[in-house]
């Protein structure tokens, strides 16, 4: 009888061992995981790539980086104007839907290539990165509002 006890109690012990891991680190590593698959990749899109976009779906959200002076110079129309440069940008950008796609850009990409970490932060879903900037946007001659 004691060698079944004994038996059983190194069954029990070698399942416990063998498993590895405590239910904790499982759960931390499962969320990992998730975090890791819900992270949006921005993607880099050029000035007529970001016009067949902004055609293909009425509800993107055009971000502006640049100044309201430059903006008011002229910019792509229904485009939202978030300064980078302004203090509050990124509580400013923390009120926009980040479940909605989102295309951003500043004059040149330099901008925006530095915003791009605050719109992950955020958890931004889907993201697309007009690297090339507006200016390649004006250079296109796609259609610009002043």
């Amino acid at each position: 009888m004691m060698k079944t006890g004994l038996i059983v109690t190194l069954v029990l012990a070698g399942t416990l061992v063998g498993c590895g891991q405590s239910p904790d680190s499982k759960v931390k590593e499962d969320r990992e995981t998730v975090s890791e698959e819900v992270q949006a990749a921005v993607v880099a899109v050029n000035a007529a790539e970001a016009m067949e976009l902004i055609g293909a779906d009425p509800g993107l959200v055009i971000v502006d980086l640049r100044t309201p002076d430059e903006f008011e110079t002229g910019h792509i129309g229904g485009s939202i104007n978030i300064d980078f440069l302004a203090d509050g940008f990124e509580e400013e950008l923390a009120e926009l839907d980040s479940s909605r796609p989102t295309i951003f850009h500043c004059a040149s990409g330099n901008r925006s290539g530095k915003a791009q970490a605050a719109f992950e932060a955020l958890g931004f879903l889907t993201l697309y990165h007009m690297d090339s900037g507006f200016k390649s946007w004006e250079t296109a001659g796609l259609p610009v509002v002043k």
